[in-house]
């Protein structure tokens, strides 16, 4: 069979030629995924420099207004949270502002 070994508490140990061939395989899927990187950095610099469009612009407005309605809808619970917190400090604030705050 390997060069296997039991480790503390009977547990199989790693080889050191498993180990190194993680080691291998772990650097070339680094490489390959740095070759991708690289390669769709090139092809999208190029599409751009040729004045194509990047993106998929078949559902942009859908997108867009999906986005509005999600920072309206946080923005609405962000002031229903912080709402009470100033109601609650306003009468200190106007002692201590005066007539320079809005009624």
């Amino acid at each position: 069979m390997g060069a296997r070994h039991l480790g503390v508490r009977g547990r199989r140990t790693v080889t050191a030629r498993r180990r190194a061939f993680g080691l291998c395989n772990a650097a070339l899927v680094e490489k390959e995924r740095r070759l991708i990187s690289e390669r769709t950095r090139a092809a999208l610099l190029a599409k751009k420099e040729r004045g194509e469009p990047l993106g998929n612009r078949t559902n942009l407005l859908d997108a867009q207004e999906k986005v509005r309605a999600t920072n309206r809808a946080n923005a609405d619970a962000f002031a229903a949270n912080v709402l009470p917190i100033v109601r609650e400090i306003m009468p200190l604030a106007r002692r201590t502002l005066g007539p320079s705050l809005p009624p």
